[in-house]
């Protein structure tokens, strides 16, 4: 299984890639999602994907969606430019150099 992050998973590619995620759901982990403020979107998302990060650009609006993730789903919310880089290269590093061992993070 393929684990994926998607930058801008509420914009146009980004909602195209799950749509593909969604439809081989065998081939394809997302561990991560990020957007510019589409609160409601990352949500819906969120609950469906259920990744283990969601980084929002916008402060307020990661605030937002903070207070509206269901208490079941457990993910780390970040927020701004360099915390969305920096999941993304951690990911991209673990996967690449860990693949599917990744259990010791």
């Amino acid at each position: 299984m393929k684990k994926i992050s998607i930058l801008g998973s509420t914009g146009s590619i980004g909602t195209q890639t799950l749509d593909v995620v969604r439809k081989n759901p065998d081939k394809f982990k997302v561990i991560a999602i990020s957007a510019n403020s589409s609160v409601d979107l990352l949500l819906e998302q969120i609950i469906e994907f259920k990744p283990k990060y969601v980084a929002v650009y916008n402060e307020t609006s990661a605030k937002k969606l903070k207070e509206r993730i269901p208490s079941n789903i457990n993910i780390e919310v970040l927020n701004g430019k360099y915390k969305i880089n920096a999941f993304n290269i951690t990911e991209s590093y673990k996967s690449e150099h860990y693949g599917d061992n990744m259990n010791e993070f």
